[in-house]
């Protein structure tokens, strides 16, 4: 008898496990015309449909024979284009009423109290919200500030008692990443008050963010918060980049998340297409680093070979690279000569084709800052793209026809022995890069009238670099 009463109450067990493990979600929504509900969801910056249901004799219902993936969903009224905001953890299985206004104040939960006290939070909120803003608008009037910092304590307790209540679920989560971040009393000047604050924000800026937690990329607030701190919190240098962009890839790669596709793709993306000069750093970096490594395995082999190919093209000529060594022909004289031939302290190296037109709009003004330069110390190669026989002729004809262009240093490559295009990554024309005594490239990828603002710049920071 006793075995068999275990194992009717491990039976029982099974179904309320059972139970829990489904999706059945039902819905009643008062004074609806519409005979339809759908069910989407976030993921990273988008929203996406996921489910339809058709009004039947008990309302709307969704269901699925398991769970779906945690998150905060979203149940969309067609008629009004209006929302409702739907927590779904573990617990899967609950109702809930509204109208057909789908307002903050018209839904109410039956069997999920995550939901209904998140509902409540949200109402508290929006009661709070008009009274902060009429309180600010009468700043600095002092008893103004102090109902307004009651106020805010009001809303604080509040906030701490969601997190506190479900720290680790989705609403503590949302609740966690819509706070104001709270500094420590620093001491110093203005002005080194203000670097530590900087620098305690954005240390602490992910602190409320697991990255490797797989809810979060169905929350609005992820995708967010990652893409601030890479693009506006951090310092935009490659290198800070870089190694924050591994600190939030890596960990979702050890757990082999959804996450780690999306960031790895939206990121190599974004730098592949960024007119910043210098990031191509960072796509080359992600290119040979994951995708070269085999960590992108869901990438087809003919898409592999195209980012890395596209990686190894750049690579050579990041700024901060040695300058690859080229040897030219000059224009006149056909004499041979190499770059590291050039001795200065700055060399500009000047990519132009006769055909080009927005080399012949771009060619005046570095002409122009080569006057400017020229007694500083600066040399300046142009190095006429054209190829084949007639190169030769074409390159001459349209140096002749600009005015004071001979006094560059003019040169070409017509069967690219050399292979500058390669090494240089010259698919468009004009291109710019500027190098130092050691040919080291300083900048690259600028335009002719942005010349001299940009070598007065590395001029007058040669010693802070």
């Amino acid at each position: 008898m006793v075995l068999i009463r275990f194992c009717f109450l491990c039976f029982l067990a099974q179904l309320a496990f059972s139970a829990q493990a489904q999706l059945d979600l039902r819905v009643e929504v008062e004074n609806y015309s519409d005979d339809t509900l759908y069910l989407g969801y976030y993921y990273a910056n988008k929203q996406y449909f996921l489910d339809t249901a058709v009004r039947n004799a008990d309302g709307f219902r969704f269901s699925e024979e398991e769970n779906i993936p945690q998150g905060l969903y979203l149940l969309y009224n067609p008629s009004n284009r209006k929302y409702h905001d739907l927590i779904l953890n573990e617990n899967q299985s609950f109702s809930l009423e509204t109208d057909t206004s789908f307002s903050l104040s018209s839904i109410s939960f039956s069997g999920h109290k995550e939901n209904a006290d998140f509902y409540e939070y949200m109402r508290f909120i929006s009661e709070m919200r008009p009274k902060a803003q009429k309180l600010q608008e009468k700043l600095p009037d002092e008893k103004a500030q102090n109902s307004l910092n009651k106020l805010n304590e009001e809303v604080r307790t509040k906030q701490d008692e969601i997190i506190e209540k479900y720290n680790n679920s989705i609403s503590g989560l949302i609740v966690k990443n819509s706070r104001e971040m709270d500094f420590p009393d620093f001491e110093g000047s203005k002005e080194e008050v203000q670097k530590k604050k900087y620098q305690y924000f954005k240390d602490h800026f992910l602190d409320h963010i697991d990255v490797t937690d797989e809810r979060l990329m169905r929350t609005p607030f992820f995708f967010n918060s990652i893409e601030q701190y890479v693009t506006k919190i951090i310092p935009q240098i490659p290198d800070s980049i870089i190694t924050e962009l591994d600190k939030v890839l890596l960990p979702m790669h050890e757990h082999n998340s959804d996450a780690f596709r999306f960031f790895l793709s939206h990121f190599l993306n974004k730098y592949a297409q960024s007119k910043i000069v210098g990031q191509d750093a960072i796509y080359v970096h992600l290119a040979q680093n994951y995708y070269g490594k085999g960590l992108a395995d869901w990438v087809s082999e003919e898409t592999l070979n195209k980012i890395i190919d596209e990686a190894d093209k750049k690579s050579g000529v990041l700024i901060g690279n040695k300058a690859p060594d080229i040897k030219l022909l000059s224009l006149p004289g056909n004499e041979r000569f190499s770059l590291y031939d050039v001795e200065a302290p700055y060399t500009v190296l000047y990519f132009w084709d006769p055909d080009c037109g927005h080399c012949k709009k771009q060619t005046p003004d570095v002409i122009s800052f080569y006057k400017e330069f020229k007694e500083r110390g600066i040399e300046l190669v142009a190095i006429c793209t054209k190829l084949n026989t007639d190169a030769e002729k074409e390159c001459l004809s349209s140096i002749e026809e600009k005015e004071d262009m001979e006094i560059l240093t003019n040169a070409y490559d017509p069967f690219l022995r050399s292979r500058y295009k390669q090494k240089y990554d010259i698919r468009t024309t004009p291109r710019i890069y500027i190098l130092d005594e050691n040919k080291t490239i300083l900048m690259k990828g600028i335009a002719g009238n942005k010349l001299v603002e940009v070598m007065n710049y590395l001029m007058q920071n040669k010693d802070k670099s």
